[in-house]
């Protein structure tokens, strides 16, 4: 791959239209010397929870529009900036996702992907969410560990549905898949380092700032709690011997872009991508139905749509080195497995961007109810052995 041009410059959360006209000048050097900075337009996009995004193009040509990405203050600590670069670049060479136009000291510059971003209702519309499912089998199979480090990138050995079929409904078997697939049952999670190394700095926070810490209790959660929950889970989860392939982790309905001309649906935004159990990155998903400035769990899918959604993505999957038949309904214990993990993971996430963050969000209040929809799901685990079904409560 080409090397990615490097600015040094360093722009403003607060005035990023001008702060990143030295970005601009370089990734698009025609638009000034033909039209001229004035005829430089912007566009702000919705306001993410870890960044600020702005897109730029001129004479309203909506065919060639430049995101800038500014980094959220501190979220370098908690997020490895150089895999998110190296993520992009993988992806975008597998043709998943932008192509990365330049970086600078505290954000990045790529490409616009045509097309809108869902909505929370869009994601159980039939013409949308079979989508979905097939981009994530399709990230979960051809995304391979030696290449995320290396950025080498090998040729798909053809189309998913010549390498894989389903058995009736809900059974899935694979056809003579080689090696070269990215869904493995030997590989560990990276979640749990993940989640530890941010729940190590929440604890520092709480050390040194007595008025955060009675803040965090006065949302219901008791400070310090985390450690122990994350042990529990690491446990349970590993025990399960779960498939774990690299993810994106953080799939809200606006990290997905859907162009319907073309009946394609891209992934963005991959800060969170590592390797994961698969069946979080549908879990994750499944959770964002509720909302995200109104939350209500409630709408998280029942049992008919998640099995509708999961047998979409069984049979755009290629298993790789998974050994056995892979069913809906097993696949499906493992998302259910998943969802206190997710809630867990964004609690401790939240507790740290609570203190950091400048973007206008309760995170504290995100924390708390994050928070006990972890502990309702864990107590349900421990007194009946199997997560509720709570697509149905």
């Amino acid at each position: 791959m080409s090397k990615v041009p490097f600015v040094a410059v360093r722009i403003d959360e607060q005035s990023i239209p001008t702060g990143a006209k030295e970005v601009l000048r370089i990734v698009r050097p025609q638009w000034t010397s033909t039209s001229g900075e004035s005829n430089i337009k912007s566009k702000v996009f919705t306001d993410g929870l870890s960044n600020k995004l702005v897109g730029f193009f001129v004479d309203d040509n909506k065919e060639d529009v430049v995101i800038v990405k500014v980094f959220g203050i501190n979220t370098d600590v908690v997020i490895d900036r150089k895999a998110e670069i190296e993520t992009m670049r993988l992806l975008h060479e597998r043709k998943c996702g932008a192509e990365v136009y330049a970086t600078f000291d505290n954000g990045i510059c790529y490409q616009y992907m045509n097309g809108v971003t869902l909505e929370v209702e869009d994601c159980q519309e039939q013409e949308v969410f079979p989508l979905v499912a097939a981009e994530m089998a399709r990230m979960h199979s051809d995304i391979r560990k030696d290449q995320h480090q290396n950025l080498k990138v090998s040729q798909s050995n053809g189309s998913h549905h010549e390498n894989a079929q389903v058995n009736g409904t809900n059974t899935f078997t694979t056809n003579g898949v080689g090696k070269q697939n990215g869904f493995h049952l030997h590989h560990k999670s990276q979640i749990w380092k993940k989640m530890k190394l941010i729940n190590k700095l929440g604890e520092e926070i709480l050390i040194s700032d007595p008025e955060f810490r009675q803040k965090l209790e006065n949302v219901g959660v008791v400070p310090g709690s985390a450690s122990d929950a994350i042990n529990e889970l690491e446990l349970l989860l590993e025990s399960q011997d779960m498939p774990v392939t690299f993810c994106h982790n953080d799939l809200i309905p606006r990290n997905i872009v859907y162009d319907e001309k073309k009946g394609k649906i891209t992934f963005i935004d991959v800060e969170y991508a590592m390797y994961n159990y698969a069946a979080f990155d549908v879990a994750n998903h499944f959770l964002e139905f509720a909302g995200i400035d109104q939350i209500d769990y409630s709408k998280y899918p029942d049992v008919t749509f998640r099995h509708k959604w999961i047998r979409e993505y069984l049979k755009n999957l290629k298993l790789g080195h998974y050994p056995e038949e892979l069913t809906v309904e097993k696949f499906d214990s493992w998302v259910q497995l998943c969802v206190p993990v997710s809630h867990l993971f964004w609690s401790v996430w939240g507790i740290y961007q609570a203190k950091h963050s400048t973007i206008d969000f309760d995170y504290l209040g995100y924390v708390g109810l994050r928070f006990s929809e972890y502990r309702k799901l864990i107590d349900n685990l421990r007194n009946v052995g199997s997560i509720r079904d709570i697509g149905n409560a």
